[in-house]
């Protein structure tokens, strides 16, 4: 089995207070030339002073070079705890369309490293009740 390689590009606009608009462009594996799109529209509330909560949806497609498109949507409930200059993260996510449907759970540790950047690590689940798969990742969040 070989390894994907990805890229992944976010832009993410506050228009108000309370609303965002989040857009994303992941190229995944470039052997497949595969390329997901991602629009992405949330709430946000921030009910006590360390902890924000984001309840949102996102239209979804990807494109394959070789096999056609996918296209899905997603709902999602973003759970981040503030602590000095710590962000614990936990996501959980519901993904359906017309083929298939499954849930996601995240928990995510970042940590500000001065006003540009926050470097984090983070655990992944993403399945099904008879089929799921793990995985561990780093991010990298430059602000500009």
């Amino acid at each position: 089995m070989r390894e994907a390689q990805n890229s992944n590009y976010i832009i993410t606009w506050f228009p108000t207070t309370n609303l965002l608009v989040n857009g994303k462009i992941c190229f995944i594996n470039p052997e497949d030339i595969s390329i997901n799109y991602n629009f992405g529209i949330g709430l946000l509330f921030k009910n006590y002073k360390q902890l924000d909560t984001i309840l949102g949806f996102g239209f979804n497609k990807i494109n394959y070079a070789y096999s056609g498109d996918s296209k899905w949507i997603s709902y999602f409930l973003k759970n981040d705890f503030h602590y000095f200059k710590n962000t614990f993260s936990i996501n959980i996510t519901h993904i359906t369309n017309n083929l298939f449907s499954s849930n996601q759970l995240s928990l995510y540790f970042k940590r500000l490293i001065n006003a540009y950047l926050d470097l984090g690590c983070g655990f992944r689940i993403i399945g099904s009740f008879d089929q799921n798969y793990s995985s561990f990742y780093f991010g990298i969040k430059y602000n500009l």
